[in-house]
């Protein structure tokens, strides 16, 4: 019997050494995977742009939101420091769902606040959290995904961000936002540059309810966030605050103050790796990532979408849902 097992124990050695992909699956990394170009999405399309080097210099107005915020401006829960370009003190295109807004840095700014408040809301999921385990896998995933979600909510100024609300290159034609991903310190400021599509997609048409000043604010009513037929899936949840904190994690010194490795240029920040739109996408990365015998794709902890996919499962149910329940 002992001689029969350790037989078929060796026998079984020899096939996985013949094939040393399988010893390959679900390899953690960032791996071989290119980064993929902006994809349209019915109605509501993720057109990040993979992140790239700005090089434009516009003229700038220096703003620290918490130190020197408007009396509109409630900025205690951000957890970054942010600047506005002068241009972005114009107001919103004409059509779009910020019109009643006074400046697009208005209305990012109440982006922004969405966006910390959803990191701040999933900061605390658990491994066996559904809302984890639909775009994630395990350590050294979940890991990376609670420092990444804190370090974007807390209060220790872990990141420098500039807003730039010109819409030149390198945006391109249906881009949502172009980050700065080169290597930095936390107090080194990146350009996150707004494009012209940001302010027409369906992925940042709408506003979390309640973190705006606006006299006609783009929020959904409680009866359309809880509806049981959401159009496009799970990309119907996506709003302006996911988008930005998709961003956000492409940041070099967010990634790195999260544990990600660096790729080829020393950069930690996450990619645009999948190959689908928004919350959908990112599903199928994981699914494609644990099925990979090769190890060529990122795991999911490397891709933007899925941290704000996670992110957007848990805040939703906790910032919207949960209020609209309670009220009736």
């Amino acid at each position: 019997m002992c001689s029969f097992l350790l037989t078929s124990l060796l026998r079984l050695l020899l096939l996985l050494l013949s094939f040393p992909s399988l010893l390959l699956a679900g390899k953690e990394g960032r791996n071989k995977q290119p980064q993929t170009p902006p994809v349209s999405c019915i109605k509501s399309a993720d057109n990040h742009n993979p992140p790239l080097l700005l090089n434009k210099s516009p003229q700038k107005e220096l703003r620290d939101g918490r130190s020197s915020s408007s009396s509109n401006d409630d900025l205690s829960i951000l957890g970054g420091s942010f600047s506005f370009a002068t241009n972005c003190h114009a107001k919103p295109p004409k059509g779009s769902s910020y019109e009643g807004f006074t400046t697009m840095q208005e209305a990012l700014l109440a982006a922004v606040h969405d966006a910390v408040a959803l990191a701040q809301a999933a900061e605390s999921l658990p491994a066996t959290s559904v809302a984890f385990t639909h775009y994630f896998k395990g350590d050294p995933q979940h890991a990376n995904f609670v420092a990444m979600m804190r370090k974007i909510g807390d209060q220790s100024d872990a990141y420098t961000v500039e807003f730039d609300c010109a819409s030149g290159k390198p945006c391109g034609p249906q881009s949502i936002a172009v980050t700065d991903a080169t290597v930095g310190e936390p107090s080194t400021r990146k350009t996150i540059q707004i494009c012209n599509t940001y302010w027409k997609s369906g992925a940042t048409r709408y506003l979390l309810p309640g973190t705006s000043t606006s006299p006609d604010p783009p929020y959904r009513s409680k009866q359309e966030w809880c509806t049981s037929k959401p159009t496009g899936g799970a990309n119907y949840y996506a709003t302006a605050g996911h988008s930005l904190l998709h961003e956000f994690t492409h940041l070099d010194t967010l990634g790195k103050q999260a544990g990600l490795s660096p790729d080829g240029d020393g950069r930690h920040g996450t990619g645009d790796f999948q190959k689908g739109c928004e919350l959908n996408g990112a599903r199928t990365q994981l699914d494609s990532w644990v099925k990979d015998t090769k190890g060529v794709l990122a795991s999911p902890d490397y891709n933007a979408e899925s941290y704000a996919a996670t992110a957007t499962g848990k805040g939703i149910l906790l910032l919207v849902v949960a209020p609209a329940v309670g009220n009736g």
